[in-house]
């Protein structure tokens, strides 16, 4: 789907469309309109061939409408929208209808969702230590997927989810500080797919509000066999969730 809309035009709209938080119609039938916003600017030197980053980008604007169906079923619809291509596209990320059946934390999911193959798949991009998952997602090409999907959650409290901030700036506090120390290691040892990555990264992140971010992260790569040899940088974010 396109419209001819620039990026800032859209993220205007996008913020007036979903400017009420939550409609319910029934107690058993909700409708909650969000989305998230996130702008990224890096400044990275990539050695082996050399060569300097220092952009800007929207990586993440997106819009969602979720809710429940009665008392077992939910349903959730998300797209990003892509202001780097002309005029105002439409991607598609999630859309699915969930079921729980209340035998113990078992959830099945109907329709396109994460792949559960990895934890850092499952993992929301809103509440992850750093920036960038580990390089083996990329490296697999794991992505959504059209399809069912059972799963327990069981193991929601091992993985990354919005902090709780006591005191929020403005309302008589400062809000909330996190740090991380990220180490990710690919080795890959095929006949068609060789190579190896190391990755350190360091982050810090400023939340005034649980559903608002500022922060930056360091990060320092070696590679074999890669496109480059050596990358260097810095990461800095404004998050926000609506």
């Amino acid at each position: 789907m396109t419209y001819i809309l620039k990026g800032s035009v859209a993220a205007s709209l996008m913020a007036a469309m979903l400017a009420t938080s939550e409609i319910s119609h029934a107690q058993d039938f909700t409708i909650d309109f969000g989305g998230r916003h996130m702008l990224d600017y890096a400044f990275a030197d990539i050695s082996g061939p050399d060569s300097k980053i220092r952009d800007e980008e929207i990586r993440r604007l997106r819009g969602k409408v979720s809710g429940k169906l009665g008392s077992k079923w939910s349903y959730k619809v998300e797209t990003t929208i892509d202001t780097e291509s002309d005029g105002f596209n439409l991607i598609l990320e999630d859309a699915y209808v969930q079921f729980k059946p209340g035998i113990g934390n078992w959830a099945f999911i109907f329709g396109q969702d994460n792949t559960t193959v990895s934890m850092l798949e499952q993992e929301s991009s809103l509440h992850s230590g750093t920036y960038e998952r580990a390089a083996f997602t990329d490296a697999f090409g794991f992505s959504r997927r059209l399809g069912v999907v059972a799963k327990t959650k069981g193991y929601k409290g091992n993985k990354f989810t919005r902090p709780k901030v006591d005191k929020p700036f403005g309302q008589g506090g400062l809000g909330a500080l996190s740090f991380i120390a990220h180490y990710d290691n690919l080795d890959l040892q095929d006949a068609v797919y060789t190579g190896k990555l190391d990755t350190f990264a360091l982050g810090a992140d400023w939340w005034p509000t649980s559903k608002t971010r500022l922060g930056v992260n360091y990060f320092n790569a070696d590679a074999e066999n890669g496109s480059a040899d050596k990358g260097e940088g810095i990461v800095a974010r404004a998050q926000f969730e609506f």
